[in-house]
């Protein structure tokens, strides 16, 4: 019997490691799937601003969020950051509910897939979690919560979620991102590969 498509929420601040997290697990197995719940926004505003192709690449690219976080003229003098919370908060959110994200992304996910497991590395909002929760098992649900000295989500309106707030199915994994980064991939892989069932080791 198949094993139910398993769900890997990933909650840090910025440069916690999330993206690093997802591209680590994505190399290493297969049948793997990455989405964010931003993708859909990202990709409206890219259209709704105009963005030309130079400066859609360069914020995808930018790790280091320097980019994301200056003021450009093709957003009116909005940085990035600012653009993706004005659009959610003010936006998406007062029309459409607190788990707009949620829905939009779990309706993507239920497409037909021959995936296993579907990690999710922009969590921040624990209402946009429930229609997936919902949708796939709060037992099939694991939460990757990162850690790493010196960044919190100071200026961000996401936040870390608190594990009171989920179903207590919901397995839970403390992540520390203070090591070097061969140590993180391996905390990271350790885990996937326990949520996955098999028997790979990370030596």
């Amino acid at each position: 019997m198949r094993k139910p498509h398993q769900v890997i929420f990933i909650n840090g601040p910025r440069r916690s490691g999330k993206d690093t997290a997802a591209n680590c697990i994505m190399k290493e197995f297969v049948n793997v799937r990455h989405k964010k719940f931003a993708g859909s926004m990202k990709h409206a505003l890219r259209a709704f601003f105009g963005l030309d192709d130079a400066t859609w690449k360069a914020l995808e690219i930018d790790s280091s969020n320097e980019f994301k976080l200056l003021p450009l003229p093709q957003l009116f003098g909005m940085t990035w950051v600012e653009a993706l919370i004005w659009f959610s908060e003010d936006v998406m959110k007062p029309k459409f509910g607190l788990d707009v994200f949620g829905n939009v992304l779990v309706t993507d996910m239920r497409k037909p897939t021959s995936t296993a497991l579907t990690v999710i590395s922009d969590c921040g909002f624990t209402d946009e979690l429930f229609p997936i929760i919902h949708s796939y098992g709060a037992a099939n649900c694991h939460m990757f919560q990162l850690f790493r000295d010196g960044h919190t989500f100071e200026g961000d309106s996401r936040h870390y979620i608190s594990k009171e707030d989920l179903p207590s199915d919901v397995k839970w994994y403390i992540i520390n991102n203070d090591f070097e980064l061969d140590m993180y991939k391996r905390q990271i892989l350790i885990r996937t590969n326990t949520i996955l069932e098999m028997d790979r080791t990370f030596d």
